[in-house]
Parts: C-alpha cells; structure tokens; sequence
C-alpha cells in the first residue's frame, strides 16, 4: 500500500517544479504602480530608471514613496 502511494505522487513531483518555471516566466522584473495622477511607485530608485528606459524615457524621481515603501517618480 506505501508503495502505490508514492507511485501516485510521483508525477505531481514532476509538474510542479513545471508549474512554477512557467508561473515565473510571467512576473515582471520590478513591481511598479501605477497612480491616476500619472505618478508612479517602483521599490528602488534602480528599479525605476530601469522601468522608464525600457520604454524609452528618463525617469524623473519625486520623492520617497508613502510608508517608505519605494520611490515615486515619472518617466519622461
């Protein structure tokens, strides 16, 4: 009986590390928020200049995210 039990497990142990790769595939680099005022929230100063010059532009850091969780800026 152990031993169709470990046999049933078998495959899930081998899509899960599967389902993980592929789930991480689709997460962004850094975390960036967007804010109606056109304002935005990325955890690092780094992260933000790397968020702007992937769309072509200079980011323009405004000052330190609210609760110190990051930096606002806008790319321009």
């Amino acid at each position: 009986m152990n031993r169709a039990h470990a046999f049933s497990l078998r495959p899930l142990l081998y899509v899960l590390p599967l389902a993980g790769a592929l789930a991480g595939c689709g997460t962004p680099a850094y975390e960036v928020v967007t804010y109606p005022n056109g304002r935005t929230r990325a955890p690092s100063t780094a992260d933000a200049v790397g968020y702007c010059q992937q769309k072509g532009q200079t980011a323009q850091i405004l000052e330190r995210a609210p609760g110190e969780t990051g930096v606002m800026f806008r790319c321009m």
